[in-house]
């Protein structure tokens, strides 16, 4: 496992993917480490396909950006990229050009690090030297990121010079190694994560308990139980409620790793669409008891105090929300159609976003210390809801800036990060 510095944790926490390249303590000495956040979904790409390929992009001569591409798509694939701006990277990077060995550590949206592998990085490549060695820190003004976008939109339209974007093929990976936590709830309860585990949906779900079971002094609850008169059944996958709200979450996901033939992101967007028809139907459902009054418990038969007076939030989590930027059928008016029928605010988050979503609480209540982490998160869901209800699709974005700003990014905004269409 590698424990990330000061300085990474904190970048890695604030950003949805990225690369950094550093120094680490290995076994004997330090080694050239190449660190990867990126969605749970990328990830399982990766793992499935047991190959990577190095991009250096030179957007401006003097500086260099570097990543990771992964082929999870034929006509986009996905690019999680960082510009080179320290000198652990660059002492890693020289490192890398007498030795290619290296060690790769994967990180998911949560910051877990749920895999690692032995790699050859091999920077011998003419191309490659060319671009190192002629470079040096990207400006740390933030107008890398613009060159950046400019460079991605040159390469799109042929008008980017071929030397400014060298891929290297990297040998096949001989074994990704698991690394399995372990997460005690607030309920005793243990939630381990792998990111080999094969039921993929019960993965999501634990992921999604791990970040809002802080959000509580009592927990969230994870398959609560409806009391029907007829017989109890689930309420839904995730469960969490105090004196001024309740939130139900119906996690849905793709089982990438059990499949025979990985599919393309087309598929797994008809796949998702699916899912979504059948979520909101059941959140619907669910709504509907909690207002019926039923008893609810954990699955341990302990009750479980719901509030059924204010309007909750129901959630549906799905694996990438970059999946449904051109489904413009579930944008406002879906949102509007849905909220009004059952009464209640409507979300379509990522495992990203939620991670946004428990931040932005956070940091509310260092703003707002009168305030309580639950009622920051429930307002700040409501904040969403206003934004999905302006938005063409579900794909959007929202950061807190201190103090007390929000800022929307959209689906053609965000792009650059992942996914560059």
């Amino acid at each position: 496992m590698h424990v990330l510095s000061a300085q990474n944790r904190t970048e890695f926490a604030a950003i949805p993917e990225l690369v950094r390249l550093t120094l680490a303590q290995g076994m004997d000495s330090l080694e050239p480490t190449l660190l990867v956040k990126a969605t749970s979904l990328s990830l399982k790409y990766l793992l499935r396909l047991q190959c990577l390929r190095f991009v250096l992009l030179q957007a401006e001569p003097g500086w260099f950006s570097y990543g990771i591409e992964i082929s999870d798509d034929p006509d986009h694939p996905a690019l999680v990229w960082s510009a080179m701006e320290r000198a652990d990277e660059r002492a890693a990077i020289e490192a890398l050009m007498v030795s290619p060995k290296c060690a790769v550590f994967l990180f998911n949206e949560a910051v877990i690090n749920v895999a690692w592998a032995e790699i050859q990085l091999d920077l011998s490549d003419s191309r490659a030297r060319r671009i190192i060695g002629t470079s040096t820190f990207a400006p740390s003004d933030g107008s890398s990121e613009t060159m950046m976008r400019k460079l991605f939109t040159d390469r799109d339209t042929g008008r980017a010079p071929e030397s400014s974007i060298v891929k290297l093929e990297l040998p096949p990976v001989r074994e990704w190694l698991p690394i399995t936590s372990k997460y005690i709830s607030r309920r005793t309860n243990t939630s381990p994560i792998s990111i080999f585990n094969e039921d993929e949906g019960g993965q999501q779900e634990e992921l999604a308990l791990w970040l809002t079971n802080s959000l509580h002094s009592n927990g969230a609850v994870r398959s609560p139980q409806i009391h029907e008169p007829k017989r109890p059944r689930e309420l839904s996958d995730i469960l969490l409620s105090y004196e001024y709200g309740t939130f139900l979450m119906e996690s849905k996901t793709l089982s990438v790793m059990t499949r025979d033939v990985l599919p393309p992101r087309t598929k797994l967007t008809q796949d998702l669409i699916k899912h979504l028809q059948k979520a909101t139907s059941q959140l619907a459902g669910g709504v509907k008891n909690i207002r019926r009054g039923y008893r609810v418990t954990d699955l341990s038969g302990e009750d479980v105090k719901v509030n059924s007076t204010h309007t909750p939030h129901v959630i549906v989590l799905v694996p990438d929300l970059s999946l449904l930027t051109r489904e413009t059928s579930y944008g406002r008016d879906y949102f509007i159609r849905i909220m009004q029928e059952i009464q209640a605010f409507l979300h379509i988050l990522d495992l990203t976003e939620l991670v946004r979503m428990v931040q932005a609480a956070e940091m509310i209540v260092e703003d707002n210390p009168e305030l309580t982490t639950i009622e920051a998160f429930d307002w700040y869901l409501m904040e969403r809801a206003k934004v999905a209800t302006q938005e063409n699709t579900p794909h959007f974005s929202m950061l807190y800036r201190k103090p007390g700003q929000i800022t929307v990014v959209t689906h053609r905004q965000a792009a650059l990060s992942s996914h560059l269409a």
